[in-house]
């Protein structure tokens, strides 16, 4: 969903028209030897006319501003004065590109504020041209006219193999590969061509191989290629000429330019806002163009030979200028135009100036005597270019006419020395030499066009495997190499030298040459051995042409027959007028005598002398004429033949009894031998403002053709129409009217006829009934009692198609598909259920191509809810009658809802969008379901605490539709323990998650459970079904306990583990207890100490008692580490999932166990057990032979040591007898065994009075709990 929602993002962009940012050009010049002809031996396909892409600064440019080209008589002969016009255009393209009346020059240009922003593709195509394989010739020039100004395709050398080698092993080839195509801002290298992102791949001649194995070829290239489908792939104008695999030795796989049979581009259809000729050019071309000639871009380069000095540079400051006459140098005011010279000046013509002698930056090492022209210099680009068409002295002449230009060139230099120290007055002081300083200067430079710089020719180019060649041109001869001029530049081996930067130049004498090729054959006969061949009269179709728009008469090709006699007339004196022989209406076969030309339908053919010169036609009636045709050039077939198709003559020339007459600019000629009857005919449609495209039927509609009017009575205007399918059948007419069933008659309709060849229908004057696909509309003057009669008098269906008839779509009625398959009215429930097929019926949707779903107001959610159509799960009726979606078809939730908040459909279509009604309004939503829930701190318990509680995640879709969340029981679902209305502080919803954040909204206690409760589940409650989690994700509820109250103890402050019980009162929340610790006085846990759970030593009596057994199981192997004889410092902890609790410290306690004698208390140390001849029944504790052991359990509770005689209510202490002691930290000479059995006292720590030699000494052993033991009595002796 994330990234459908950033689908919806590009594409909202995309219709604001937000530009992408990564964009690139080639630069194109000779390539560098090593990779022209790479030592290797290889080929890398460095093929095409201006030789290969160059680094971002070893550019090849013009410097000359003003350039002429111009046709010879080759091109005028077979393309005639339209071919010139359409490579014209061309021109005027790259012309308004440079100076126009936003921005002069590439100084002045700014990308995004003129229109080339976004600017990414700027053809159509031409479907009528593209099935008829006709090339434009116009982009093609246009595209050859980029190339010419020094940039390259992009889209075939971004990537370009500078090199090869083998590894070290020899079983691979390394390729080196450079990407030199250049982001026209940055000017760093991208990937990126208006605003596609290409990859590379290799491309090669070798036959197979196996991996592992050296590869053998001869010709290898990297080929750019992109995944992109949009328009924008392929786009470059500066790719153009690589149409049809261009110049390569390699087929590629995708041809590197969008420009191919049909293609055209034009200005008109640039996607930058901007519709000048100018924008053919999309982003990258011109960004490229920018680059090379923008006046901030320098070169060290030399200038053209034609070029000569018109006016030297100053180098004077302007206040020493005025002390030197002629300062200047200069001698004519004015370059001499035409002049005999050719424009030059002698090279020695002397400068005045007394700087004359100075060095000129770019000339190394040299001075001159006298500098004339300052050739070789560090330029910035020339910013403006501007081509001049040039014609020869007529269209079939041979002589070219001369002219010239001059401009200012600007160049750096420097200013002479600097000198230093003038102001040095110390004795001694001298002046000395400073380093110069550069500066711009300039001279008035030009040069006479003797011949065209660019001459454009029709040739007989060639074939090439069957195909003809298009087109060739010269390639980069005059191109000079400017590389040695640069700074820093060392010739070394002519391999390794690179080439660039340059300048572009005239080829030496000659001009550039454009040369495309003409097919002279009219037929072809192809023979495969066979004896003869019988010929065949299908004459070649000619691929040249000219695209002036995406219509079927938006063509013109090349050569033109009716276009033959043009230039030859153009050149032959009119002397006579023209003579009229005969008039035919059958193409000059036969005369018309007295027959009737129906004029829209037949065509009037002249026959005679001096028809090629005729200038206007007249038709009369007598003396009286009726209608005068003027600009009758388009009719002229040849010098003895016009022919006047069907609608040229109007209404006003219909009669009897009627001849023509011709005239040119001599005089009219003689009126035609055949008098004639001219009538109407079926009025004839030819087009309309709505040809191939959408026809909004509540618009204006107007109608371009002939026939409108008529001087027949009964019928003398237009007034009755029919709207046909695509297969002729009726759809809206007479029957449609009434009843809404066909008929074929034609019904009356408000028609305005302006004139026989113009009429407006009216708005609305088409119905409903007509909407769908397809669509022609027909006419007539008049209709017959039958449909059979009313079809003589109908237009004919060769009228261009509608591409559809609509209007702005309404919605009628909104229904959805019950689960029991019954419709059920949306407006009458007021929800719209999105999980349901949906049926949008009204007019007007047969264009639809966006449904959005609408706040009320009818504005837009700030992330749209749309589809776009066509689209899976939509279907729409043709005759715009219907929609029907298919459930879940608008996946979007934004405008689902809880409540009563109104929604809307709205609709776009061809023409425009719905109206907002408030009537159609509705709710959304969509059934809401729960896939799972998220996981919580202590799975399967969720902790409602604000602390340190859990956040509920519900995972699943249709939540936005939710209104409640209900905390139920999983095995009574019908429970609501806890119920939160949406919306709600805490809880963020969107369609496929719900979030109940607990430290913003706590869950009431209602909701808990305990261990003997059933679990909760989920219930989500909307317009729609109850939605549940799902069983296996069921839970228990509650917050962390709280501390009860610690119950009495038979000696306050310690607790006797294995005497009493220890019990808790008032607690809460302890119906999950899962866990009861003993931990020390700062809460810790006591190592080694297991806890207790429940049924071991813990009886939980309800969520707020618990008592932990005396002697609890549990601890049945650990209570020695319980015990602790300092005060407070144990206490108690109670867990449950939820959480701890723990007694405060001013409730703690010591703990401990009654301390107990094994029955050998003394064993080991310096006691033996029965000492010889002496009476000691219970053994004798010898003080020399060891320390004192004690033996037992329950030690590490022992608070006192007790060293007297006697047992029971008899022991008495001995003197200095009693040692207090912490068994956790006892003093020094007496030790504690950790598991609390053992007490080891060192001799030296047992009192002296215990020691004698009696036989009733006894220990006993006080624990903190005041439960005394006491050891059988022993015998004692030092």
């Amino acid at each position: 969903m994330r990234n459908a929602r950033w689908l919806r993002v590009l594409a909202a962009l995309f219709l604001l028209g937000v530009p992408w940012l990564g964009r690139g050009f080639v630069l194109m010049g000779p390539p560098d030897p090593r990779e022209a002809n790479p030592p290797s031996g290889h080929n890398f396909n460095y093929t095409a006319e201006f030789g290969g892409p160059k680094d971002i600064r070893r550019f090849f440019r013009w410097n000359i501003p003003q350039l002429v080209y111009s046709f010879d008589a080759s091109f005028v002969t077979y393309f005639g004065l339209e071919g010139l016009a359409a490579v014209q255009e061309s021109f005027d393209v790259i012309n308004d590109f440079f100076h126009n009346e936003d921005y002069s020059g590439m100084s002045g240009l700014d990308l995004a504020r003129h229109g080339f922003a976004g600017n990414h593709a700027t053809y159509w195509e031409n479907t009528t041209a593209r099935n008829r394989q006709i090339i434009d010739i116009r982009s093609l020039a246009l595209g050859m006219l980029v190339n010419q100004l020094g940039l390259g395709n992009p889209h075939r050398h971004a990537f370009s193999i500078t090199g090869v080698r083998t590894n070290q092993t020899s079983s691979r080839l390394i390729f080196s590969v450079l990407q030199r195509n250049y982001d026209p801002v940055t000017h760093e290298e991208t990937n990126i061509v208006n605003g596609v992102k290409y990859s590379y791949r290799l491309v090669h001649d070798a036959a197979t191989n196996s991996v592992g194995t050296l590869p053998a070829f001869t010709i290898a290239d990297m080929e750019e290629f992109t995944t992109d489908t949009s328009a924008a792939a392929w786009s470059s104008v500066a790719a153009i000429p690589d149409a049809f695999y261009g110049s390569t030795a390699l087929y590629w796989t995708d041809t590197p330019t969008r420009f191919n049979f049909g293609v055209y581009y034009d200005g008109a259809n640039a996607m930058g806002g901007q519709y000048q000729p100018r924008h053919a050019l999309t982003y990258d071309d011109a960004g490229g163009l920018k680059y090379l000639y923008a006046s901030n871009n320098f070169s060290f380069e030399d200038l053209d030979l034609s070029v000569t000095l018109v006016e030297p540079a100053q180098f004077l400051a302007p206040s020493d200028a005025r002390h030197f006459p002629n300062a200047n140098g200069g001698i004519l005011p004015a370059f001499p135009r035409g002049a005999t010279l050719s424009g030059s000046r002698p090279f020695n013509f002397p400068l005045t100036s007394r700087l004359r002698g100075m060095p000129i930056l770019g000339y190394p090492g040299t001075t001159a005597t006298n500098v004339v022209l300052v050739a070789r210099a560090m330029r910035p680009g020339v910013d403006r270019i501007q081509f001049h068409y040039r014609p020869f002295d007529s269209l079939l002449g041979t002589f070219f006419i001369e002219t010239n230009y001059i401009w200012t060139d600007t160049f750096v230099s420097t200013n002479a020395n600097n000198v230093g120290g003038l102001r040095q007055t110390a004795s001694g002081a001298s002046a000395h030499f400073l380093p110069s300083t550069h500066q711009l200067f300039t001279q008035k430079i030009g040069r006479t066009v003797n011949i065209p710089d660019i001459l454009i020719m029709a040739d007989d180019v060639g074939w090439t495997n069957g195909v003809p060649i298009a087109f060739d041109r010269t390639t980069t001869n005059g191109w000079s190499n400017n590389a040695f001029l640069q700074p820093g530049f060392v010739p070394v081996s002519s391999l390794t030298n690179r080439v660039g930067p340059g300048i572009i130049g005239l080829p030496g004498t000659q001009p550039i040459t454009w040369r495309f090729n003409r097919l002279i054959q009219d037929y072809e006969v192809v023979w495969s051995g066979e004896n003869s061949v019988v010929g065949n009269l299908d004459k070649l179709q000619t691929f040249w042409g000219w695209i002036r728009g995406p219509g079927p008469n938006d063509i013109v090709t090349f050569p033109t027959d009716g276009q033959a006699w043009q230039p030859l007339n153009e050149i032959t004196p009119v002397t006579e007028p023209p003579v009229i022989t005969m008039v035919s209406d059958d193409g000059g076969s036969n005369p018309i005598e007295a027959k009737t030309l129906v004029r829209t339908r037949e065509t009037l053919t002249l026959i005679g002398n001096n028809l090629g010169s005729v200038k206007g036609i007249e038709i009369l009636s007598g003396d009286v004429v009726l209608q005068t045709l003027v600009e009758v050039s388009d009719y002229i077939v040849s010098g003895n033949q016009i022919d006047i198709p069907p609608g040229v003559l109007s209404n006003a020339a219909e009669g009897a009894a009627l001849e023509v007459r011709a005239w040119n600019t001599v005089g009219p000629g003689n009126k035609g031998p055949q008098k004639f009857k001219i009538e109407t005919g079926p009025p004839v449609i030819t087009g309309t403002n709505a040809d191939n495209i959408v026809m909004d039927r509540a618009q204006a509609l107007t109608l371009r053709g002939y026939g409108f009017l008529s001087r027949t009575a009964g019928e003398t205007r237009i007034a009755y129409l029919r709207v046909d399918d695509s297969e002729g059948s009726a759809v809206d007419d007479n029957g449609t009217s009434d009843n809404g069933i066909s008929t074929g008659q034609p019904r009356a309709a408000t028609i305005e006829v302006i004139s026989d060849s113009l009429a407006e229908l009216r708005p609305d004057s088409i119905t409903a009934f007509a909407d769908g696909s397809g669509r022609r509309l027909r006419v007539a003057r008049k209709v017959g009692p039958s449909v059979q009669d009313s079809a003589k008098h109908l237009s004919l269906a060769t009228s261009p198609l509608f591409t559809a008839i609509t209007s702005r779509p309404v919605i009628n009625t909104l229904s959805q598909l019950q689960e029991d398959n019954t419709w059920e009215d949306i407006l009458a429930t007021g929800t719209f259920k999105r999980d349901r097929v949906v049926e949008i019926n009204g007019t007007a949707l047969n264009t639809v191509r966006v449904i959005e779903v609408v706040h009320e107001d009818g504005s837009s959610f700030t992330n749209p809810v749309f589809i776009q159509l066509p689209a899976p799960g939509v279907s729409i009726d043709d005759n715009g009658t219907r929609i029907q979606l298919s459930a879940g078809v608008i996946p979007y939730a934004d405008a689902d809802t809880n409540g009563t908040a109104r929604r809307a459909f709205k609709i776009y279509n061809a023409v425009g969008n719905t109206d907002l009604n408030a009537t159609l309004a509705f709710a959304v939503n969509t059934q809401p379901r729960i896939d799972g829930l998220g996981v919580f701190t202590a799975p399967g318990y969720f902790n409602r605490d604000k602390e340190h509680g859990d956040t509920l995640y519900l995972s699943g879709s249709g939540f936005k539709s939710v209104g409640r969340i209900v905390f139920t029981d999983a095995n009574d679902t019908a429970q609501s323990r806890i119920s939160i209305g949406l919306p709600s502080p805490g809880v963020t919803v969107s369609d496929a998650a719900i979030a109940l954040d607990s430290r913003l909204l706590q869950v009431g206690a209602a909701a808990d459970t305990d261990g003997n409760s059933s679990r909760r589940i989920i219930r989500l409650e909307s317009a729609r079904d109850s939605a549940h989690s799902p069983m296996a994700s069921r839970f228990y509820v509650g917050a962390p306990p709280s501390m009860g109250t610690l119950g009495a103890l038979s000696l306050a402050d310690n607790w006797r583990r294995d005497a009493e019980a220890l019990e808790i009162t008032g607690a809460e929340r302890l119906g999950h207890l899962s866990r009861v610790d003993i931990v020390d006085a700062a809460g810790n846990p006591i190592a080694g100490l297991p806890a207790l759970v429940p049924g071991a030593g813990v009886l939980l009596h309800n969520a707020t008692a618990v008592t932990v057994s005396a002697n609890a199981t549990g601890w049945a192997s650990a209570g020695h580490l319980l015990d602790s004889v300092s005060a407070a410092s144990r206490r108690l902890k109670l867990t449950t999932p939820f959480g701890q609790a723990t007694l405060p410290i001013t409730s703690a306690f010591s703990l401990s166990a009654s301390p107990a004698f094994a029955g050998s208390p003394f064993a080991g140390g310096g006691f033996n057990a029965d000492q010889p001849g002496v009476v000691d029944v219970n053994g004798t504790y010898d003080k020399s032979d060891g320390d004192l052991y004690l033996h037992g359990e329950g030690f590490r509770g022992v608070a006192t040591i007790y060293f007297g005689e006697g047992e029971g209510a008899g022991f008495t202490e001995v003197s200095g007898g009693t040692v207090q002691i912490n068994p956790s930290a006892p003093p020094t000479g007496i030790s504690f065994s950790a598991d609390g059995t053992q007490i080891i006292i060192s001799s030296a720590n047992v009192p002296a009075a215990w020691i004698a030699s009696s036989g009733n000494h006894t220990v006993r052993l006080r624990s903190v709990g005041d439960v005394n033991a006491t050891t059988k009595a022993i015998r004692t002796q030092p």
